[in-house]
């Protein structure tokens, strides 16, 4: 496999290491897979488990490419174009290694740009794809706050380096995340539908903050803003989002869902998600959220 330029070699040994998983994965599934007279039927669970290769595959570079550009090896804004690079790559690889029966005839039929154009949107469509994006904009605010500030550190302290400056902009914010290492300890409470409560380890004399404060507005209409109604419904929901709310898009809910994440990431400092989405569930936070007795007043 070939590498991207200053890809260091700890990350190329973790990649490898996802590519053999994942050809070990992908030779036992097809080792399941039983004759059919129908050769279409075989080749189209070929093609399945194909995309599920690349899938894990590409994931890994796209973790490990976050990885160097939190040590300041690469620049946000070389992440995508590297990937799509990567991506393409990866999949040509597979159509040549892998279109093939049992005893090696190449597939007679296959829409090379059909199978692409699929791969790329069940890529782009996944919930580790928004999570990516999450990372990667934190990556690129850090990089950005680092310049802004004129710090002239070593390229693996950058990233540190503009996290603490971010963190230290807001003394009160600092004091309330204080010795919060898990989303299990918060607790958002929605006291009205502008203004919440941000309980941290059951302290109940928490501050409070309406949606300008809590930086979820829009500054052309001053008003709040879709992430703040997202996480308004999430309370009322106590938690759970298992639909669209008010008759919206689910694709307009992803995206509102990918903003809010960002947002808590960089308010709190914790990097895990904390708005998985859950199969057969939907979004289920992992922080207590509610709305308080006086919401409905």
């Amino acid at each position: 496999m070939e590498y991207p330029n200053e890809f260091p070699q700890d990350s190329r040994a973790r990649l490898d290491a996802a590519q053999v998983k994942a050809e070990r994965d992908f030779v036992k599934a097809e080792q399941t897979l039983e004759s059919s007279p129908f050769p279409t039927q075989y080749q189209s669970a070929v093609e399945n488990l194909s995309k599920h290769y690349i899938n894990s595959v590409f994931f890994s570079f796209a973790n490990e490419a976050i990885r160097i550009a939190k040590e300041g090896i690469w620049s946000a804004c070389r992440i995508q174009p590297e990937l799509e690079k990567f991506g393409a790559s990866l999949i040509f690889s597979v159509e040549r290694s892998k279109f093939c029966y049992r005893n090696g005839w190449a597939f007679p039929k296959v829409n090379a740009l059909f199978f692409r154009a699929e791969v790329w949107t069940g890529i782009k469509s996944s919930e580790r794809w928004l999570a990516f994006l999450d990372d990667l904009t934190t990556v690129a605010e850090a990089q950005a706050d680092a310049a802004s500030s004129n710090f002239q550190v070593g390229a693996s302290d950058t990233f540190r380096t503009a996290q603490s400056v971010k963190s230290s902009t807001d003394d009160s914010e600092t004091v309330q995340r204080k010795g919060t290492t898990k989303w299990e300890d918060i607790e958002i409470r929605f006291i009205s539908e502008e203004r919440i409560q941000i309980i941290v380890a059951g302290k109940t004399d928490s501050p409070t903050y309406n949606y300008e404060e809590f930086g979820l507005f829009d500054r052309r209409k001053e008003t709040p803003n879709s992430a703040w109604i997202t996480l308004r419904y999430l309370a009322e929901a106590r938690g759970t989002l298992k639909q669209s709310p008010s008759n919206e898009r689910w694709s307009n809910t992803e995206k509102h869902m990918q903003e809010l994440r960002a947002h808590l990431r960089k308010h709190f400092g914790l990097q895990d998600d904390p708005l998985p989405f859950v199969k057969g569930i939907g979004y289920q936070a992992k922080f207590k959220i509610n709305c308080s007795p006086s919401y409905q007043t």
